[in-house]
């Protein structure tokens, strides 16, 4: 699609050669010549560039930059004038106004500040677009890092807990929200805190520590088993600044695993003794 320009102005010179100068240039150009005029135009049309006069009849283009950020629309505002004054330029350099230029305008310099306003309305759709996907990735992972059934819990350096999901509440006894930004270590719990030292082993050695299998010895939980797996966490230029652990309660596999040794151990002493 060609980006868009309107141009708001009074005088039917100026919007002639400037909706013919960009046109050449492969822009499309809408031309307006008063407020309501451009107004309308903005809520109809999705711009990329706004090239306004300051003076507008009963209103100015600073009223346009003015009602252009009140709506939170991103499309660069060039602000032209055929009487500069301190004042004016003040105002629209503090609505952020992309350029504020002084009549008469020539071909080459409009050609040169909307290319660079242009330039930079797909930086900002750009950043935009990079800023939403980041949002989603984001908003996926913590749906699926608070769906599991296995508890997470991400720590620094120093062991103070970052993240933790829901179910740590049902493994660990304890609610996430209680152990965030507190030392891991410190933190009360019924438990043997065999995951206290995976942690450290994993932050020390910066290496990866997968299935060590180890008893909670919970007070509510006598026989819990869990499964213990966990990372280091690295920022881009792959240094570790924290470390992550999955808990898995494997409590009813075990208890599957024991109840078979056991058969398997009956069944053997059941079998006949055969005399060589």
């Amino acid at each position: 699609m060609k980006p868009r320009v309107l141009v708001v102005d009074d005088e039917e010179s100026i919007r002639f050669a400037f909706k013919t100068h960009l046109s050449n240039e492969g822009y499309e150009v809408m031309t307006e010549e008063d407020y309501a005029s451009g107004i309308k135009v903005l809520s109809e049309n999705e711009l990329d560039i706004v090239i306004t006069d300051v003076i507008l009849g009963g209103h100015t283009g600073v009223d346009i930059l003015r009602e252009i950020r009140n709506r939170g629309m991103q499309c660069p505002v060039i602000v032209i004038t055929g009487e500069p004054n301190i004042e004016t330029a003040a105002d629209a350099v503090r609505l952020g106004a992309f350029d504020y230029l002084p009549k008469p305008i020539r071909k080459k310099t409009l050609l040169r500040v909307t290319s660079h306003a242009l330039r930079h309305r797909n930086l900002i759709k750009e950043k935009n677009r990079i800023e939403a996907e980041n949002e989603r990735y984001r908003l996926n992972l913590d749906a699926i890092f608070r769906s599991l059934q296995d508890a997470i819990i991400t720590v620094d350096h120093d062991m103070r807990a970052l993240e933790a999901n829901e179910t740590i509440k049902v493994i660990c006894n304890f609610s996430s929200h209680k152990i965030i930004g507190k030392d891991f270590t410190k933190f009360k719990t019924s438990c043997s805190k065999s995951c206290h030292n995976v942690l450290k082993e994993i932050l020390k050695t910066k290496n990866s520590i997968g299935e060590f299998r180890a008893e909670c010895k919970c007070k509510d939980r006598p026989n819990q088993v869990v499964l213990l797996t966990g990372s280091p966490l690295k920022d881009r230029e792959e240094r570790v600044f924290g470390a992550v652990m999955v808990i898995r309660d494997i409590t009813r596999l075990n208890g599957l695993e024991r109840e078979l040794k056991e058969r398997h151990s009956l069944q053997i002493n059941k079998m006949p003794k055969i005399n060589a």
